[in-house]
């Protein structure tokens, strides 16, 4: 199952009294939550499906019977349905009633599903459930953790020696260590100076440095108590950029 509809379907069934209420909620599933324009009849079944539910035989009628009941469940779109506005915002009601979520991200929910499935997904999953938590910090923490190691990952599995090259004509004393083999390698060098050493390779540029570089300022910031405001709005451009910038684009 999709990880985001079984978060959904979860949520929904808390608040759910009758089963021919399940549709309707789908419906919002697929056009809120995903932001798709419309939902049809099979988009519906394929959410059941996903779900491992029998899909009911009344499911093609409800629609039809939906666009005249009183109040009107549907509004009918080009080629498909949307809910009419009162039931979307009764569903939207009840599910913020059941969840202790106040924030939700679409966007780093998509954003997660185009990371391939393994460790990695699940981390940047859980990175996700603190931001919508209202973990700002610990969201930020944990991203960053996420990023440094899938770089590393690269460095270990396609540009090894060329990091080990910038190591050996290193002349910082905190460093020893002139060559890595392994994760644990990384953790003989501060994180200012293994990007530094990413720098010095070729591995990122002048620019990606600089990001990473205020990134990391950002993550010491978060992670000690600072002063430092961390919104939700920052919290979830910190995610999102780090993700599209490293973690998708250096392959692991």
């Amino acid at each position: 199952m999709d990880d985001r509809l079984e978060r959904f379907y979860r949520r929904a069934r808390r608040t759910l009294t009758k089963e021919i209420d399940l549709p309707d909620y789908f419906v919002y599933y697929l056009t809120v939550e995903l932001a798709e324009p419309i939902a049809t009849v099979q988009s519906v079944r394929d959410c059941y499906s996903a779900c491992d539910l029998a899909v009911p035989s009344w499911l093609a009628s409800h629609f039809s019977k939906g666009l005249r009941s009183v109040p009107k469940r549907f509004v009918k779109g080009t080629d498909g349905y949307r809910l009419e506005s009162k039931r979307r915002e009764k569903i939207a009601n009840s599910l913020g009633a059941v969840t202790s979520d106040p924030q939700t991200s679409a966007s780093l929910e998509s954003l997660a599903q185009l990371v391939p499935g393994g460790p990695k997904r699940d981390f940047l999953h859980e990175t996700i459930k603190c931001f919508s938590a209202g973990a700002n910090r610990a969201a930020i923490v944990m991203c960053w953790n996420l990023t440094l190691h899938h770089l590393q990952g690269h460095i270990l599995n396609h540009c090894r020696l060329d990091f080990d090259q910038a190591l050996v004509v290193n002349t910082d004393t905190r460093v020893k260590i002139k060559s890595v083999s392994k994760h644990d390698d990384f953790t003989e060098m501060p994180e200012s100076k293994f990007l530094e050493f990413c720098r010095v390779a070729r591995i990122i540029t002048s620019s990606m440095y600089n990001k990473l570089k205020g990134r990391l300022d950002d993550r010491n910031g978060a992670a000690h108590p600072s002063g430092l405001s961390v919104t939700p709005k920052f919290a979830e451009a910190y995610i999102e950029d780090l993700v599209e910038n490293v973690v998708r684009k250096f392959p692991g």
